[in-house]
């Protein structure tokens, strides 16, 4: 027998949908009185359907949704809602009151309308209505633009028409696609609004969701990403150490890595110029290629590294610098400055700014001073949890880093956490700051040390230097437990074997750095290297 269809059943979406239309129809701009009830409803109607619309926006929606959505909706809202925008010339007049609602209904009307941005992928482009379609896009990115330059209130909701607007196909069709004038309004509008605001972190959070779009960075010149790139570190700067600031701090590194996975990932694409501005083709390289791989990456992909890379230096008074002081004799003396990151209240926070390390070509010496710096930084402390995660980056960059300024920088760590001081009285103490962990990360140290000199030579002129290092840092009232941890690093720095070292070998180095000179120190530790059975290379 025949089979009956069984009709489809209407959504929820779509009784509100002809119902809010209703609604509207009643208190239609420009045949009613501008009331502020009359107003007010029909802002709540915007409001109401924008919402609606939003379940509509999900990159899972039906295709009977989808067809309703662009059959049926899309129609009625161009010819008796759309046709009304920007609402400023139905709705003249009237009180501020008034003057705001006007304003947030042009925020609303533009984010109805760039849902069906979204939607035109799932569906084939339909003849039937695609010229009005392209002019309301047409007059939405014109607003939108506008809105922009001029920093209007509320200017931070329409970064999502924006968004939706670039990934879409409108975006890819020259005739309906001002991208540029787009990127450029929200540039203008990022470098305005106040680093502290909730209006900046909009723009970051902007930031960071074009940067995860496959095809986001497909309509951003060069130009216009280095103006983004080359801003956040300052930003960092400028929002200081502020607790109610941390999550903004955490989108930016968010952000930066976004930027320099695409790069990693090859996905570093940027598009070519609109705004008239030099742009460059990438089509992104690994950060550390090397041999073949180095070879096929382009010019303009290594443009791309060499923005991530120049960075570096404008990260690195975030963490520590120096500088000159001259006094009026002539002398001249270094000032330490410790950056916000020492002062970050999150060690995760910070763990994530660590993590824009691994993606720069090579970490130069004043960062790894900075890094060494922070780690010796006592008020406050550094986290032991980042500490260790700090270490866990430079063993993985060690192919990437110059290995005496690597060296030197492991040194320096493992030195700084032989000693934990309570900072009221300077007294040693192991239970303060995590003294089982301090211990951990000078083994974890002392193992790096070990990975560094693999098959290199220990000299006298080497054991010397190293062991002045130590012998400099250690305080008169140190403990035991302390000695014994700086015995552990120059073992480690001037035996081959570390993990043959036993207890023996520990208590005789502590010996000798408790002699009463540094040269005293260095005579008796090489007599105890070679009557050990160590041989000291010449």
């Amino acid at each position: 027998g025949a089979v009956m269809e069984v009709p489809r059943t209407p959504s929820l979406c779509e009784h509100l949908f002809h119902l809010l239309l209703n609604h509207w129809l009643e208190m239609a701009p420009g045949e009613n009185p501008n009331t502020y009830p009359n107003v007010l409803g029909l802002e709540r109607v915007l409001s109401v359907l924008e919402q609606s619309f939003h379940a509509l926006s999900c990159p899972h929606v039906s295709r009977d949704d989808a067809v309703f959505a662009v059959s049926v909706a899309l129609p009625k809202l161009t010819k008796h809602v759309f046709v009304h925008f920007p609402f400023e010339y139905r709705i003249s007049g009237g009180s501020s009151q008034n003057k705001q609602l006007v304003s947030d209904m042009n925020l609303r009307c533009c984010a109805l309308m760039s849902f069906f941005f979204q939607l035109a992928p799932q569906l084939k482009r339909p003849k039937r209505g695609y010229r009005e379609r392209v002019q309301f896009v047409a007059e939405c990115t014109s607003f939108v633009c506008k809105a922009l330059d001029a920093r209007q209130d509320g200017c931070s909701a329409l970064l999502r028409v924006v968004l939706r607007f670039l990934v879409s196909d409108f975006a890819r069709d020259d005739a309906a696609a001002p991208a540029a004038r787009l990127l450029l309004s929200f540039t203008g509008y990022y470098e305005a609004v106040r680093s502290d605001s909730e209006a900046k972190r909009a723009c970051v959070r902007f930031l960071a969701a074009l940067l995860s779009h496959e095809h986001g960075l497909s309509h951003v010149s060069f130009a216009l990403a280095q103006r983004w790139m080359q801003s956040l570190p300052k930003l960092l700067w400028q929002l200081g150490s502020d607790p109610a600031h941390l999550a903004l701090v955490h989108d930016i590194a968010d952000v930066l890595l976004r930027f320099a996975r695409c790069i990693s990932e090859r996905r570093g694409v940027f598009g070519a110029s609109r705004d008239g501005a030099a742009a460059a083709t990438a089509e992104g390289a690994a950060p550390h290629a090397n041999g073949a791989e180095g070879a096929e990456s382009s010019s303009d992909a290594q443009s791309t590294q060499r923005l991530y890379d120049g960075m570096q230096k404008a990260l690195v008074p975030y963490l520590y610098t120096t500088v000159e002081k001259r006094a009026e004799d002539g002398s001249v003396s270094l000032k330490e400055y410790y950056g916000p990151f020492v002062s970050l209240p999150s060690a995760h926070v910070q763990c994530r700014v660590l993590d824009l390390l691994y993606y720069f070509s090579s970490l130069s010496k004043p960062m790894l001073r900075a890094l060494s710096a922070c780690c010796s930084h006592r008020t406050p402390a550094l986290a032991d949890e980042t500490a260790r995660h700090l270490l866990y980056l430079l063993h993985s960059m060690s192919a990437r880093i110059d290995p005496s300024h690597h060296l030197e920088c492991i040194l320096t760590i493992a030195v700084a956490h032989c000693l934990w001081r309570r900072p009221a009285t300077g007294e040693a103490d192991e239970e303060a700051g995590g003294g089982r962990d301090a211990v951990a990360i000078v083994r974890v140290c002392c193992g790096e040390v070990q990975h560094l000199l693999c098959d290199q030579p220990r000299t006298p002129q080497f054991i010397r230097s190293v062991l002045a290092t130590i012998y400099g840092s250690i305080p008169s009232n140190a403990s035991k437990e302390a000695m014994e941890r700086f015995a552990s690093i120059l073992l480690a720095c001037t035996i081959d074997r570390f993990s043959s070292a036993s207890q023996e070998h520990t208590a005789g180095a502590v010996e000798c750095l408790e002699r009463a000179s540094a040269e005293e120190a260095a005579e008796a530790y090489m007599d105890f290297l070679t009557h050990r059975g160590h041989s000291v290379q010449q």
